[in-house]
């Protein structure tokens, strides 16, 4: 991780370097025509976020190219290739984007666009270090049927004049952007069950759970820890995990996290999976489990793999990644007395929005 850091810090560099002895270059358009993509993905009426994530890790893996082959020839290009990294996962990547559009506000100092972008990858990357954002850019919402609220703010960092000279909304705006889309869900709520549809429940006695390594091959290039997640279910049994659902509504689930080539191990029968009371690191999650009416069984999984704890330690739980499984053809595997086609997505909007 190190080397890698290391290696995007040096190639920032050279970069920097050689458009600053050509600052009359044209910008790239292969890295244009990669930002415009980002963008309309994000716009398209219904939002495939399974294959936003597919396609953002591959334009990252073409921008770090670029960077390390110094294509990289405007202010314009830092902007673009730092909204690409900005849709990233892991802190490296919002540390490349903060880098990246420093870098566009530093050759550009009176593009606001490049500004706004900037205190948008501080927001972001102060999320992932646990800390309360600063500009007030990132809400959430843990689910469809949950409201949508703002992360903390560190409501001193800067004030209401510096966010609206970056073009974003004051404290008091944002909150009240909250307030009307929680109130639109509302809405929703009510005109639904004014018409409620029937849901056929599952009976989780009948559920038995078979391990695909196709699946969990699949839910790796995701997230570990979702890979992880599902390795237990299957060795556990769904059944378990379900019955212990549906008695308490909540259950939190233990996950040791692993590293890469562990995950590997476990999914081509090489390792067992060791079920430990306690871990150095562990995931969590909480999950919500329930049919829809396409007779889909739908996992949605709160997860936080940040806890880093030892024996004896009381866990503080702040979930900040949200995925869907969901688990089709469900009739059919039933009948087998087994699950074993999962589809898995994001179901957070905001963090892949912004």
């Amino acid at each position: 991780m190190r080397t890698k850091r290391l290696l995007s810090s040096f190639a920032l560099f050279i970069a920097l370097a050689n458009l600053s002895a050509n600052s009359s270059a044209t910008s790239n358009d292969s890295l244009r025509a990669m930002y415009e993509a980002d963008q309309n993905e994000r716009k398209a009426e219904q939002v495939d976020f399974s294959r936003i994530i597919n396609n953002d890790s591959e334009r990252r893996a073409a921008v770090l190219n670029l960077l390390q082959t110094s294509k990289l020839n405007s202010a314009e290009d830092y902007f673009h290739a730092a909204m690409i990294y900005q849709h990233g996962t892991t802190l490296e990547d919002i540390r490349m984007a903060y880098s990246l559009s420093n870098i566009a506000v530093i050759l550009r100092p009176d593009h606001q666009h490049y500004q706004r972008l900037r205190a948008l990858a501080w927001d972001r990357m102060m999320l992932q270090l646990n800390k309360p954002q600063w500009y007030g850019s990132q809400s959430m919402q843990q689910g469809a049927d949950q409201d949508w609220k703002l992360y903390d703010i560190d409501e001193t960092a800067v004030s209401d004049h510096e966010r609206k000279a970056l073009g974003m909304p004051t404290l008091a705006e944002a909150k009240s952007e909250i307030a009307r889309l929680n109130a639109e869900l509302q809405k929703q709520r009510s005109s639904t069950s004014e018409k409620p549809k029937e849901v056929k429940v599952v009976k989780p006695v009948l559920i038995s759970f078979q391990r695909d390594p196709g699946t969990g091959y699949e839910l790796l290039a995701i997230d570990r820890c979702l890979a992880m997640f599902w390795i237990k279910l299957s060795e556990r049994g769904m059944t378990e995990a379900l019955s212990a659902q549906q008695a308490s509504r909540k259950t939190r689930l233990f996950v040791l996290r692993k590293e890469e080539k562990d995950v590997l191990a476990l999914l081509d029968g090489r390792a067992r999976l060791i079920l430990n009371d306690t871990s150095s690191e562990a995931c969590f999650f909480d999950y919500v489990a329930y049919v829809d009416e396409n007779r889909h069984l739908i996992l949605d999984l709160a997860l936080d793999d940040k806890v880093v704890a030892g024996p004896g330690t009381t866990f503080d739980v702040k979930p900040y990644k949200y995925f869907r499984i969901k688990l089709e053809q469900l009739d059919t595997d039933l009948k087998g007395r087994q699950i074993k086609l999962l589809q898995a997505e994001k179901i957070v909007l905001t963090d892949m929005r912004q």
